[in-house]
């Protein structure tokens, strides 16, 4: 799925620093610097984590 992401994005001429897909478990910390994103999208997963994995 990463590499159609990425491969849509391409297509319309978006990448870093406009769009970046990062693949990344729920219940770690993510691989991105604090205060580094505007937007974080996410398809059925959050939703799905414990509520102690959704604080922030």
């Amino acid at each position: 799925m990463l590499a159609l992401a990425r491969r849509n994005a391409a297509n319309k001429g978006l990448k870093p620093p406009q769009v970046a897909f990062v693949k990344a478990v729920l219940t770690e910390d993510l691989p991105i610097q604090s205060n580094s994103i505007d937007c974080v999208l996410s398809n059925c997963a959050i939703n799905l984590l414990p509520t102690e994995g959704k604080r922030s």
